[in-house]
């Protein structure tokens, strides 16, 4: 059991530094986007703060696929930390899953993943990655506003937008749907309860759990 603990720790912490990887791919490009788009006078620069703010959707994706691996470890560990090493430290205590034995062994009977890749991509996006779009977003009016002068009318906005031949309403409109997109998609699977099974760092995996046992 020591033994097996290790191995799950060992794989939890593997996809662990995987998330981590494409976290910092994320800023490395944004941090990229920035430095380009602010280093010249030229208007049209910002729209590579739209592309990286595609790339960067990319990447969160990725990651959510990734935190779905990650789930399956970090729910093992779980159960063999509250389980079977908490009740050598307190054998008077409560056990947390009296059937825990049947979940682990069903579990690796018959890998699956815990939750689902909307949930995963809802929890990486309110942990990390809605900082890394406001950021996009926060750098797009700056260099709409004060490049390569301050603005003077409202319809400054729409003519510095302008990139090529996509006029700058597309432009704005084009950006109103992807952040609200991702502004919903943040607010739904953060509101409904089917998108709030997941264990580890999100919820005690008592949820994930008694979800495996009743799929058993």
């Amino acid at each position: 059991m020591v033994h097996l603990y290790r191995a799950e720790a060992a794989n939890a912490l593997s996809w662990r530094g995987r998330l981590d990887t494409t976290t910092n791919w994320s800023i490395i490009t944004t941090a990229a986007a920035i430095s380009f788009a602010l280093g010249g006078p030229e208007p049209q620069r910002h729209v590579m703060i739209l592309l990286v703010s595609i790339l960067v959707t990319f990447f969160l994706v990725l990651e959510s696929r990734r935190y779905r691996h990650y789930d399956i470890w970090q729910t093992r560990v779980h159960l063999l930390e509250s389980d079977f090493f908490a009740p050598m430290l307190d054998p008077e205590g409560p056990p947390a899953y009296p059937n825990w034995k049947h979940l682990l062994a069903a579990d690796l009977r018959r890998p699956q993943f815990h939750i689902s890749l909307g949930e995963a991509f809802g929890w990486r996006l309110r942990r990390n990655y809605v900082w890394i779009y406001l950021t996009h977003l926060l750098i797009w009016c700056v260099k709409i506003a004060i490049h390569p002068d301050t603005i003077k009318s409202f319809n400054d906005i729409f003519t510095r937008a302008t990139v090529g031949p996509i006029p700058g309403w597309a432009m704005l409109l084009f950006g109103v749907l992807f952040n609200g997109t991702l502004i919903g998609a943040a607010i739904i699977t953060g509101i409904t309860t089917s998108f709030q099974t997941a264990s580890g760092e999100i919820l005690s995996p008592r949820t994930t759990h008694e979800k495996i046992d009743q799929e058993r």
